[in-house]
Parts: C-alpha cells; sequence; structure tokens
C-alpha cells in the first residue's frame, strides 16, 4: 500500500485514518524526532599547554606572558588571583592559541607575594579551566650590616681619633650616633654603594679608668628595617 502524502508531518509521522472497502483500517506509525546532520555534535574546548614566563620577578614586579594552545576553543580568558594590569582580558582563540601581556606590580612587603594565574577556554557549547600558574614576586631586599668596626679601638687617655665604619648591602642611608654627645655625631652618610666610614675624635681621659664609648649604625633602604646590630666599643 502506498503511503499517502498525509502521513507526512513537520518531526514525523502522524496518526492518519484511511477508509478501506472492509472498514476503517487504522495505521499508526509512532512519531521519532529530527535527526542532526552528522558532524554537527562539536568537541569540547580542551587545553594543550599553559604557560606564563617569567614565574619568579623581584620586588619591583615587571612583566609576564600568558600563551596558550588549545583545541575547539572560541575565546580564551586569562585571570589573577590579584589585581593584574592587563587582566583580566578575553581573546579569540578559535585559531588554536592565545597570549597576552600583563604587568604585577612590585611587591612592599617582607615576604614573597604570589599571584595564581588562570586560563578559560570556551568552545561553543562547554568550557575547561587549565590548571593555575603561580608567579612569585620576592620581597624588597631588607637593609643589612655585613661589618661594623672601629679603628682604633683602643685610645690613649689622651684620646683621639677613630674611624668607625660599616659595610652595608640594600642600604640607602646610613646613620652614626653614639651614646654620648660627640662631635659630628649623630650623622646620616649615603652608603649605596656599600659601604660608609665617620671619624671622631674622643675627649681626654683623666680618669684612672678606661671611659667606653659605644657606637650605632643605622642602615635604611627600600625594604622594611630590621633590627640593628650591637654596637661596637672603643676603649680611651
Amino acid at each position: 500500500m502506498r503511503r499517502p502524502a498525509s502521513l507526512l508531518a513537520a518531526g514525523g509521522w502522524t496518526l492518519v485514518r484511511r477508509a478501506v472497502s472492509a472498514g476503517a483500517l487504522i495505521v499508526a506509525v509512532a512519531a521519532v524526532g529530527s535527526v542532526a546532520p552528522a558532524g554537527a555534535a562539536s568537541a569540547n574546548p580542551r587545553v594543550t599547554s599553559f604557560t606564563v614566563t617569567p614565574r619568579t620577578l623581584p620586588s619591583g614586579g615587571g612583566g609576564v606572558t600568558l600563551s596558550a594552545p588549545v583545541t575547539s576553543g572560541v575565546t580564551c580568558t586569562f585571570s589573577s588571583s590579584r589585581p593584574v594590569t592587563g587582566l583580566p582580558v578575553t581573546l579569540p582563540c578559535s585559531g588554536g592559541s592565545a597570549s597576552t601581556a600583563a604587568t604585577v606590580p612590585a611587591n612592599t612587603q617582607i615576604v614573597n607575594t604570589t599571584y595564581a594565574m588562570y586560563l578559560t577556554v570556551t568552545g561553543s557549547s562547554s568550557s575547561v579551566q587549565a590548571h593555575p600558574i603561580n608567579v612569585t614576586v620576592q620581597p624588597l631586599p631588607v637593609p643589612r650590616v655585613n661589618s661594623f668596626t672601629a679603628n682604633p679601638s683602643v685610645l690613649p687617655f689622651t684620646g683621639g681619633n677613630t674611624t668607625i665604619s660599616a659595610n652595608v648591602s640594600n642600604a640607602t642611608t646610613c646613620t652614626f650616633s653614639s651614646n654620648v654627645a660627640l662631635g659630628g655625631l649623630p650623622t646620616t652618610l649615603p652608603c649605596s654603594s656599600g659601604s660608609a666610614a665617620v671619624t671622631v675624635t674622643l675627649p681626654l681621659n683623666g680618669g684612672v679608668l678606661p671611659v667606653y664609648y659605644a657606637f650605632y649604625i643605622k642602615p635604611v633602604g627600600n625594604g622594611p628595617p630590621r633590627p640593628n646590630p650591637a654596637p661596637i666599643q672603643v676603649a680611651v
């Protein structure tokens, strides 16, 4: 029996009734959904790799490059766990890759600051996140006194000159002082070169016991201060 054209309906077959000479014959055909064209299902996006370079920055911060080759991606979104210039940003990556530059700020703390960098790849029907990558910004260098000396450290009872010297790191200025009032102290000298020195004149000792003079140094730099070293002594 030839199917009449009325059997065809949008989306499938419908129930029809056709009269025949022997009575009414009911023909029922289960409706079926439309079949998607071959190849219509889209592949899920995938991150081939995710890189951030460099992954360690000095205390002043700096630029980093985030990049990733991907498959089946439409857009790629780069972001960070902390505020970073240039992020977040969403870029097209249907061509198979995406890359962007960002600037990480300076670290003003005495410990490392870590930034987690993220990548989300979005396809036509789903998205995927790459494993985050950490970027570490080193802390500000702490001013440090490597050596602190007096030469000579013992003077005759008549007194005289002694030179107070210091070798330092990460310091821009060094302040010398003493436990008693002495000419020329306290004084602050530049020491970004790594060293500084001051000559002090100590007075006559008219007693029968030695007189001890204590000298101090305080280095100052861009980083947070640290405890000053123990004073040095000069005997007259």
